[in-house]
């Protein structure tokens, strides 16, 4: 495919009608793979086309969770029934075997193992090369299906119905604190990026931990109920993504930095930081996308077209670009190095199907994963045949 950069201005699209879980989908004919040359840069985006497409050994549905290994050759995802684990190398199976309830899933730090979560707070252990399931743990006893995972250290925070968080060290099996975080249900957690610190939030208060000296550090309150939660990239700042809007505070002394204000549904489905820190986007399915400048607090731009259901958006790992996709929709990269005035140029995406419901990069930029509905999932990049390859 070939993509050009247009420039667009601030818009506003109909919403698109939300969609259920697909679980009747057959497995589609196979396709080759083709290997990624180079990472998806503003220099070789012109270049990407879809190197091939992820397909369930079985009976296609919906997919719940996906997790990605520390070296980017894996990828793993949970769906109705099963565990799939693909080489990202090749596009192969691995294997596939029963998800044991596993609704949320993650990758060992080592990639020896992947952990999953069942809706009763239970930890099952999975072999990463076979799908050989030992050593389940009991995670928390009021487990409220809210969980952060701090993917350098491995170590994994399970929020409780009771306000009691509790963090393991997966791999050895060992919990390490139990921290009577809030009085009542936990409904988000994050872990700084150093993992020095947790935050917990509940419907409208968010509290800052040592979670090593079970120490509370900070309280904010956002009036709004909330719905993200995530630190900034240096770990300066916490931000909470609510039915209002976007609160920022900081870390070190617990002042708020900003206050976005959406309308409406606020920040509610995407909240996320460019890793360089410089951008935060925002949004809903009802109130679109925001790109806000972190340096100043002001808005970049409202992008337009994007209004709809399963709104998702990803920053490049170079913090050049940023990908979108909504369902029912269509995907669209964006060039944040051409901002003139709140004018972001963009560039549409063709792919072969537009339910899609989630999108991913990998770390080291040379794939982006798009999530169909019914079960496939895109992988996108640079081929060794572009003019990009080395």
């Amino acid at each position: 495919m070939f993509v050009s950069f247009v420039l667009v201005a601030c818009g506003t699209a109909t919403p698109q009608e939300d969609t259920g879980s697909r679980d009747n989908a057959t497995t589609a004919t196979p396709q080759p793979w083709l290997v990624s040359a180079v990472p998806i840069t503003l220099d070789s985006v012109a270049d990407i086309q879809v190197m091939g497409r992820l397909d369930q050994p079985d009976i296609a549905s919906t997919i719940m969770d996906v997790a990605l290994s520390p070296d980017n050759t894996r990828l793993a995802a949970l769906t109705n029934t099963q565990l799939v684990v693909w080489d990202l190398l090749t596009g192969a199976a691995v294997f596939a075997t029963g998800r044991g309830d596993a609704t949320q899933l993650f990758y060992s730090p080592d990639k020896s193992e992947l952990y999953g979560l069942t809706p009763g707070g239970t930890g099952l252990v999975f072999d990463a090369e076979t799908g050989a399931s030992d050593n389940n743990f009991r995670g928390h006893d009021t487990y409220s299906g809210v969980a952060a995972f701090d993917s350098d250290a491995g170590w994994l925070a399970l929020g409780g119905l009771n306000g009691i968080v509790k963090v393991w060290d997966p791999l050895e099996r060992t919990s390490l604190a139990t921290i009577s975080a809030h009085e009542e249900a936990v409904v988000k957690l994050a872990f700084s990026p150093d993992g020095n610190y947790l935050a917990s939030a509940t419907s409208r208060q968010v509290r800052l931990w040592d979670w090593r000296a079970r120490n509370q550090l900070q309280q904010w309150d956002t009036g709004s109920d909330i719905a993200r939660l995530a630190f900034s990239p240096d770990g300066r700042l916490v931000v909470a993504g609510t039915r209002s809007g976007a609160s920022l505070w900081n870390v070190v002394g617990g002042e708020q930095a900003y206050d976005f204000r959406l309308a409406p549904n606020g920040a509610s489905r995407v909240l996320a930081f460019s890793l360089d820190g410089r951008f935060l986007v925002g949004g809903s399915d009802s109130a679109g996308l925001h790109l806000w400048s972190l340096a100043d607090g002001a808005l970049v731009s409202s992008l337009p077209e994007l209004e709809g259901s399963r709104l998702a958006a990803r920053f490049s790992p170079d913090n050049t670009l940023l990908i979108t996709a909504s369902f029912g929709g269509a995907a669209n990269i964006w060039n944040l190095t051409n901002i003139l005035g709140d004018t972001l140029s963009r560039a549409p995406l063709p792919l072969p199907s537009n339910e899609i419901i989630d999108v991913f990069w990998t770390d080291d930029g040379r794939l982006l994963l798009f999530v169909d509905a019914r079960g496939p999932i895109y992988a996108v990049g640079v081929p060794e045949t572009s003019s990009e390859t080395p």
